[in-house]
């Protein structure tokens, strides 16, 4: 679940606004703060191990709080079962990899570690769509900043799918700015500290970053004759960024949903794009398909069921900007050096972890040394190439 933190960062902003359960208004004021569950559940037709997530709302600036020993099951109408573990604090994934079918029902059900029930509606998930193209343009946003927008087309022939969220994970080539095969390492001390420059032991040119969407994207198609999404703007990277300075990919995720699970985010990025988020005036609602048993308790958070398609491109920096330079490094890598007198100097900074060797003079016995991360690059990223990456 890729965007599994969106619904957590959104109700860490809860304070001051007022909400709209599934029957009832939620009040929330920093002065009288509501300890309320909140409960993320996207189930997919992806067959894998899928997740249920359970935390509490926290005021601004508070630690988020997981909520832990809940006992998480999902049913169908065929009274098949399928139960989730807990693998890491309010994290809960299902026990065997399954995918939901278009022809079956499902519910979710939560009950936290001190025996309250949480129930989600009964749903069902719409016609699947195929999402048909994830394409580049090269634009200038709003702002006049040249850049590359993410774009996606999709269609579903039976007309049955109107609402569509988004999701992506992004991942991009890391070169580092140096490229050196030994480190340097203090060996002893006579009248000078004595260095030595031994073979690198793990890889520290190329690496892989991976990055996941944390937006709310979703369209409609209410307003047109058919179930067409056209140029649907997923992505939007300024040509300086470094992410696309070498060789970058991103797989696009197309969620169908519901009308309710569409309004439901909807209301999500109203509320988080609000200027005035914290204004005590601000009134606000979200609609959730989930209810208490309890009608003293409270609960936040939708149960969605989803057909899901994806799709994943790639392109160099030169595909999409052949007349323009490469973006700049990530920082500057300005070079330092050391002569003999400043050796014990130059200990410090070897010592300190946070700097590497680049080159040593034997004429003037002069090493240059520059910030780590300049010549490491797995203090960016990982030097472990992604089994789907295409060079």
């Amino acid at each position: 679940m890729i965007l599994k933190n969106n619904l957590i960062l959104f109700i860490g902003l809860l304070i001051g606004s007022t909400f709209l359960g599934c029957t009832e208004v939620i009040e929330i004021k920093t002065t009288d703060f509501q300890n309320i569950l909140v409960i993320n559940a996207n189930i997919t037709s992806d067959t894998k191990q899928q997740q249920v997530l359970l935390s509490r709302t926290y005021e601004a600036g508070s630690t988020k709080i997981n909520e832990t020993n809940a006992s998480v099951i999902i049913s169908d109408n065929t009274n098949t079962i399928y139960q989730f573990s807990e693998i890491e604090d309010g994290l809960y994934v299902s026990n065997f990899s399954f995918a939901i079918q278009a022809d079956k029902t499902y519910q979710l059900s939560v009950t936290t570690s001190d025996g309250e029930i949480y129930k989600s509606a009964i749903v069902k998930p719409i016609s699947s769509a195929n999402l048909e193209n994830v394409k580049t343009v090269v634009n200038t946003d709003d702002n006049g900043i040249e850049g590359v927008e993410i774009k996606v087309d999709s269609y579903d022939a039976t007309g049955m799918a109107n609402y569509f969220r988004y999701e992506y994970e992004e991942t991009y080539l890391i070169e580092s700015f140096y490229e050196i095969f030994e480190d340097l390492i203090v060996v002893g001390y006579d009248s000078l500290p004595q260095f030595a420059r031994v073979p690198k032991t793990k890889e520290e040119k190329i690496c892989y970053k991976t990055e996941y969407s944390n937006d709310i994207l979703i369209t409609s198609t209410d307003n047109t004759t058919e179930s067409r999404v056209t140029d649907f703007q997923i992505r939007f990277i300024p040509k300086t960024d470094f992410s696309i300075r070498n060789r970058y990919s991103i797989l696009v995720y197309q969620y169908v949903q519901s009308r309710e699970a569409n309004a439901f985010y909807k209301s999500l990025k109203e509320f988080s794009s609000s200027e005035s988020l914290f204004s005590q005036t601000q009134p606000g609602f979200i609609v959730g398909n989930i209810k208490p048993e309890n009608i003293n308790n409270k609960v936040i958070g939708f149960f969605e069921v989803s057909m899901v398609d994806s799709k994943r491109i790639f392109f160099n920096f030169k595909d999409v900007f052949p007349d323009d330079f490469r973006p700049r490094f990530i920082s500057n890598c300005f070079s330092q050096t050391f002569n003999k007198s400043e050796y014990f100097e130059l200990v410090k900074y070897i010592e300190s972890g946070k700097y590497k060797y680049v080159s040593y003079d034997y004429v003037t016995s002069v090493y240059t040394i520059v910030n780590d991360f300049c010549v490491d690059c797995t203090l960016l990223g990982t030097n472990v190439k992604p089994s789907f990456w295409e060079d």
